[in-house]
């Protein structure tokens, strides 16, 4: 009885020490670890979680470029047509939408094979009216497109390719910059941009602008948490990020972040948020619990970013005009433990407030252990 009681103590106290070392989202920090050449201008990317690939725009050579997040190299090039701006991705349906903007239309890209396999034309009749951002509802297979120069958002049926819808009024400004989707709930969010300080809140069932939201100057990049019912949004002019509550569409938070924050993405499973600062030349990690930046990374000239959710793993463009051309690049960054160094696994120090938080648990846990092995040890000198 003994040993087993003693057995019980230490691994109640491995599995203790394990929850106080292991990495996660609160202990971890983010390391530029690879940087990925790609052709010139790359602004928007996106990622496919299921198969940890990334896809991102050329705006100088008209095309998307698909990287494998495993190895961090392009494995394809596709062409799409001129000057291409958003990207989103279908992961259920492995697709890849891109926002051509010349061309007035929505390129769709099978990625199992990398294959243009439509084209979709959107505001044909308004030229330039240049699409300019998408955002996917996977659950619906929607498809939602804004613009850069025409006051709507179109509605597209991915089964059929075509647009199905056009909202327009309801406060949807001429250059809406950014669009996301949370699927939780079945609403889009739509950045009014320059000179609409607000966020139009669209309800996907009846494809209505529902509400507008007072955010500051020139919000751009916009992401949602679906899990904790939240939206984030980066205001370019005012150099913050406002935080939304899905449910009753009132800022809660303003968050101050880098110089002229243009993109913005969500690790749900994390619940924290990245913003790219393009004239500061970072990248903000924020904890979405505590709504404070914890980490401030150096990275040249980021434009968007984007998370994998899966792996974890963070994804900035970067455009920086060179006296010849662009330097352009994606980063590449993941997270480690405070004291990991790039080329291997250290254990952190463990502190006070590391501890603190499973104390309590521990303790619990091992009175537990306890009385169980004395009654079972009572019970057998009874009989």
């Amino acid at each position: 009885m003994n040993k087993l009681l003693a057995g019980v103590i230490v691994g109640i106290l491995c599995l203790s020490i394990f929850s106080v070392f292991a990495p996660n989202a609160k202990a971890s920090v983010f390391a530029v670890v690879a940087t990925i050449p790609v052709g010139p201008y790359p602004t928007r990317l996106a990622v496919n979680p299921a198969t940890n690939m990334i896809y991102v725009n050329n705006q100088g050579r008209n095309t998307v470029q698909a990287i494998s997040g495993a190895t961090n190299t392009v494995t394809a090039t596709d062409v799409v047509g001129g000057n291409p701006i958003g990207v989103a991705v279908n992961q259920s349906a492995n697709t890849v939408y891109v926002a051509v903007a010349v061309n007035n239309a929505v390129s769709v890209i099978d990625a199992a094979t990398n294959s243009v396999t439509a084209t979709i034309p959107v505001a044909g009749t308004y030229p330039g009216s240049y699409p300019y951002d998408l955002a996917v509802d996977p659950l619906t297979d929607t498809l939602y497109v804004t613009y850069a120069g025409l006051a709507q958002v179109s509605v597209i049926d991915e089964a059929t390719n075509a647009v199905t819808y056009t909202i327009s009024g309801g406060g949807i400004g001429p250059s809406d910059w950014g669009v996301a989707v949370n699927s939780a709930t079945n609403t889009v969010y739509v950045t009014g941009g320059t000179g609409v300080n607000t966020v139009q809140v669209i309800d996907g069932f009846t494809n209505t602008v529902t509400a507008n939201i007072v955010v500051g100057s020139t919000p751009t990049g916009i992401a949602v948490d679906p899990n904790t019912n939240t939206v984030y949004v980066a205001n370019r002019g005012a150099n913050n990020v406002s935080v939304i509550d899905g449910a009753t569409n009132k800022v809660t938070a303003t968050i101050r972040v880098g110089s002229n924050p243009t993109g913005i993405a969500v690790d749900p499973n994390w619940n924290t948020i990245y913003v790219a600062n393009a004239n500061s030349s970072t990248v903000s990690v924020i904890d979405g619990g505590t709504n404070l930046v914890t980490q401030t990374i150096a990275v040249p000239t980021p434009v968007d970013v984007q998370s994998n959710p899966s792996t974890h793993y963070v994804y900035v463009t970067n455009v920086q005009p060179t006296p010849n051309a662009y330097y352009s690049n994606v980063s590449v960054l993941a997270p480690r433990a405070p004291t990991m160094p790039v080329g291997g696994y250290s254990f952190p120090t463990p502190t006070l407030a590391r501890v603190c938080p499973y104390i309590g648990l521990i303790s619990a846990l091992a009175v537990a252990a306890v009385a169980t092995a004395l009654c079972v040890k009572r019970v057998k000198r009874r009989k």
